[in-house]
């Protein structure tokens, strides 16, 4: 692995103090240290990246888990997973969303994701509509038939293990994706499997991509344990999922 070093945005979180020295009788060693952007640490099989353009997000107790996945061959495959604590999920969502901002502010609007012409109809011309930047709905697009990995949340059905969710019976409502499903149809890698825990995240953007570090934040430097890469027009349907997932998650504050 070799150190490269990290342009200079504000992580999400970061903050601390000088170690304090302790008497070898006296209780342990309690420090915190100041996160530096600069001196984060970026492996050699991290700093290319993974792309991603479908992610399924799940809540538990005290964290967040997303996976991140590739769409393009079959089956789809998760390209890393990872493992957010609570106030760095609500961190990441607003720091996300401030990004988002910007970006447009610079570049214009994002347009919202191309959907196929009706089959009915192959020459029909699309038209495209504003992008609703501030919905609840979790998924990009049409709901499918069948459970595909796109931008997944547990108001879309899908819960950790350790959360079983019930839903009432409803006319003409379509079933809730059940977890199973969706991942029975995924190549899901056993290295993946345990996740990457982060406590930080930096983000970066060009005018066609978005870059995600996640980020372990601990002594004696941080490293980047993960580096996503999302088209900008995946960004909103990610956000959005994510957003609604965290909510969903505070309604329900026994889960």
């Amino acid at each position: 692995m070799n150190d490269q070093p990290h342009p200079d945005e504000d992580p999400t979180p970061g903050s601390g103090s000088n170690p304090q020295p302790s008497e070898s009788s006296g209780p342990p060693l309690h420090a915190e240290f100041k996160f530096q952007p600069l001196s984060a640490r970026v492996p050699e099989q991290v700093s290319s990246g993974q792309f991603a353009n479908g992610a399924i997000v799940m809540s538990g107790p005290h964290e967040f888990l997303i996976d991140f996945v590739l769409r393009l061959n079959q089956p789809n495959s998760i390209v890393s997973r990872i493992i957010l604590p609570l106030p760095v999920t609500d961190q990441f969502i607003k720091a996300l969303r401030a990004n988002v901002r910007q970006y447009e502010s610079t570049f214009g609007p994002i347009p919202p994701t191309p959907k196929p012409l009706s089959k009915q109809d192959p020459h029909a011309q699309t038209t495209h509509t504003p992008p609703q930047h501030h919905s609840s709905n979790a998924s990009a697009g049409s709901p499918p038939n069948n459970p595909s990995p796109g931008f997944i949340s547990p108001g879309d059905g899908i819960a950790a293990a350790s959360i079983p969710q019930e839903m009432p019976h409803q006319e003409n409502v379509r079933p809730p994706v059940q977890i199973d499903d969706i991942y029975d149809g995924l190549k899901f890698p056993e290295k993946f499997h345990a996740g990457h825990y982060a406590n930080a995240v930096l983000i970066r953007n060009t005018n066609t991509e978005f870059c995600l570090d996640f980020l372990a934040n601990f002594y004696p430097r941080p490293i980047v344990v993960c580096r996503i890469l999302m088209a900008v027009g995946q960004v909103m349907p990610f956000l959005n999922s994510l957003s609604h997932s965290y909510d969903q998650r505070f309604r329900n504050p026994h889960n």
